[in-house]
């Protein structure tokens, strides 16, 4: 079965619509300040979880791409086996993945 431009565009926009809508959480995470940072961090990176990542558009693919990756390789240099180990992040690592994180698009539809 073939799908119509108007349905890949219709399809798109609602990936579109979900990357904001987790992005949006995540970015209200990383500004609760009665949270130390490391459970700032925690909080915002769990709004990803479950996030549909089919049916983007190439460009914002490859955007999220990046940044994932980023912070998965912050994460690589810690054994991360439950939340609760975001503790072990140092400052200067949770302030990357913070950084990484405020610069996924806000409106993606403009990327």
């Amino acid at each position: 079965m073939s799908v119509t431009p108007l349905e890949t565009q219709q399809l798109q926009n609602q990936a579109i619509d979900k990357v904001i809508e987790h992005w949006g959480k995540a970015f209200g995470c990383l500004f609760e300040s009665r949270y130390p940072h490391w459970r700032r961090i925690q909080n915002a990176m769990r709004c990803f979880k479950g996030m549909p990542l089919d049916h983007l558009p190439p460009k914002l693919d490859r955007r999220l791409t990046r940044a994932f990756l980023g912070v998965n390789a912050i994460l690589a240099h810690y054994s991360i086996e439950t939340w609760d180990d975001y503790q072990k992040i140092s400052p200067e690592d949770l302030a990357e993945i913070e950084t990484l994180i405020l610069n996924m698009p806000p409106n993606a539809r403009k990327r």
